[in-house]
């Protein structure tokens, strides 16, 4: 048994939920079964704890690692980016590496791969330093020496180091890209209503999470920075439309101003066609702060019409959040309906300006539905689904691949998935044709004990370079440096 597991932790309650994963051809685990992890001590089951690493609220980021690898971070990257580029990077511009929260600040380095696991001189902190010459404080090549002999003493102290495939204990078998698949994970609430905490949904830059106390779970999402330059009438426009594709100085342009704007995206299911309507948590502090853009589209279909949402500025001495509606613009104003045939959608919410918080949405066939009774659902996307079942039965490993370029794919949302034990993963590797990928270093703290249903094993995503075979033909797998049951004692 691990050293780390041995202090005594007391039982926590799991909030339930359901989650069942249809027989869809998974990919097969080449090894056998592991053999049963038992415990002398309690553990916390509650599916925010790594270890004896007690992590922030969420679904799982790279900044829920909150033990050995971010205090290693604290005391040898950390102080020189808070000395050195708190000035820009702290929060006017990003990536915000050098916030004065260190969870933050460690959570935007493992996202940006701002530091080579496999290669630590090519470092992007470091080549900054020393060949960009950006921003230097004294002498370059003594200053990239520095940030060099920071990241190196991170890498001795945290152990996150260059991946040895050959001593992974467990692969999976290899997929295709085209082998993706929805893995149907059942929504919770049989009224056909769908509910999502925000900060579940798939985020795109630079819609951020945010922490409140009066939020659900203390977290929301905002649009995090000003879209300098950008008009209202040009978000509107970037958000309508698809940036175009041509490489002219107007569409360049326009694709830029739309990679400013921020969405989170939350998949779901019409199993009734119908009309549907939809209502969200929202605190909206600023007349200028209180307005979404909402986008629904069919999968497999051109994107949908975007509507704009306008919420009621907070009132003073009363709660932020409150639920409120998507109404249409007539006077007086009523629920706007949805008019949805059954299938799979995404909805859709955009950033319009920043400020406005969203900290969860329902989107269901009644407008009177009361959307604190609901349970929360998961939020299913197309992914790579790997059955690990001969390594323990009942478990399931689910990734988002994308083609990413004509070089790389990425790699998001990776899932555990178990009907019936509680599983110990640790150290999530990409293989690609059976090769770790360099700077393929995001998932490696990945240290969780996950009971049942299973849970979201991190919110960032990673570039891979593609192998040989290309986007058609390469072998998708992964590694884990441990996934093992775990005897879990019955609560005293």
């Amino acid at each position: 048994m691990r050293g780390r597991m041995s202090t005594s932790l007391g039982m926590q309650s799991i909030r339930a939920a359901v989650v069942c994963i249809a027989s869809l051809g998974l990919g097969a685990c080449s090894t056998e079964e592991a053999p049963t992890k038992t415990t002398n001590k309690n553990i916390i089951l509650d599916p925010l704890i790594v270890s004896d690493k007690t992590l922030s609220a969420g679904n799982g980021s790279s900044s829920d690692v909150t033990g050995v690898a971010l205090t290693s971070y604290k005391e040898t990257i950390y102080p020189i980016l808070l000395q050195r580029c708190a000035n820009c990077h702290a929060s006017a511009v990003a990536p915000l590496f050098a916030a004065n929260d260190a969870t933050k600040s460690y959570d935007s380095i493992s996202k940006g791969q701002k530091f080579d696991a496999n290669d630590l001189p090519k470092s992007r902190l470091v080549v900054r330093l020393k060949d960009d010459r950006h921003n230097c404080w004294g002498n370059c090549e003594e200053n990239a020496q520095t940030m060099l002999a920071a990241i190196t003493s991170f890498v001795e102290k945290s152990g996150v180091g260059a991946v040895n495939v050959d001593g992974l204990p467990v692969k999976s078998t290899g997929l295709k890209l085209t082998d993706s698949r929805f893995a149907n994970l059942a929504n919770p609430n049989a009224n056909g209503a769908w509910k999502f905490e925000s900060e579940a949904g798939l985020l795109d830059d630079p819609m951020q999470p945010g922490s409140n106390r009066l939020a659900v779970g203390r977290k929301f999402v905002q649009q995090t920075l000003l879209p300098v330059g950008v008009t209202d009438a040009q978000m509107q426009a970037a958000a309508t439309h698809s940036p175009p594709t041509t490489d002219d100085a107007a569409a360049v342009a326009a694709r830029e101003r739309a990679a400013r704007i921020g969405r989170v995206k939350f998949p779901f299911e019409v199993r009734q066609a119908g009309n549907h309507f939809i209502q969200g948590r929202i605190s909206a502090p600023l007349a200028t702060a209180n307005s979404f853009f909402v986008r629904i589209t069919a999968v497999g279909a051109a994107p949908g019409a975007v509507t704009q949402w306008n919420i009621p500025v907070n009132v003073a001495n009363q709660p932020p959040f409150r639920w409120v509606p998507l109404n249409n613009n007539a006077t007086p104003p009523a629920p706007l309906a949805f008019n949805l045939a059954a299938g799979r959608y995404e909805l859709e919410v955009i950033a319009r300006g920043r400020g406005t918080q969203l900290d969860a949405v329902v989107i269901a066939p009644s407008a009177t539905v009361d959307a604190t009774t609901l349970q929360d659902s998961p939020v299913d996307v197309r992914s790579l689904v790997y059955d690990l079942s001969s390594t323990i039965p009942g478990v399931t490993f689910l990734a988002r691949v994308e083609d990413h370029s004509a070089q790389s794919f990425k790699i998001s949302r990776p899932y555990l998935a178990t009907t019936t034990h509680t599983v110990w993963i640790r150290q999530v590797v990409p293989l690609i044709n059976g090769k770790s990928s360099p700077q393929s270093a995001m998932f490696n703290l990945v240290d969780v004990a996950i009971p049942p249903p299973g849970r979201l094993l991190s919110e960032g995503a990673m570039v891979v370079l593609k192998g040989e075979g290309g986007t058609v033909n390469d072998q998708i797998s992964f590694g884990f440096g441990a996934l093992e049951r775990l005897n879990v004692p019955a609560a005293p």
